[in-house]
């Protein structure tokens, strides 16, 4: 099983140092952790594959055939969003 846990950066830092460290938060973390769904696929970054898309299509000069490509563009991002959340994005800094 693969599990996403969240614990401190302090108690992260004292498991590297000593093994024999805050069982009950560890304890916690592995109780309150997501489990990642059996068969999925690779965990990307949403986010700056819309972004990508969408610096790729400020860079499109205009005419017809590229008004296509911004419909792409447009039916892709759509699936990006449509996809299912694993784990929430860290909003943190």
């Amino acid at each position: 099983m693969r599990l996403i846990i969240d614990i401190p950066d302090d108690v992260y830092e004292r498991t590297q140092e000593n093994r024999y460290v805050i069982y009950d938060k560890m304890y916690n973390a592995i109780r309150n952790g997501t489990p990642l769904p059996k068969g999925h696929g690779r965990l990307i970054d949403a986010d700056v594959l819309i972004l990508n898309n969408e610096e790729y299509r400020l860079r499109l000069p205009y005419s017809e055939a590229d008004e296509m490509q911004n419909r792409m563009i447009d039916y892709i991002n759509d699936d990006i969003h449509r996809a299912p959340t694993i784990i929430e994005a860290d909003k943190g800094v």
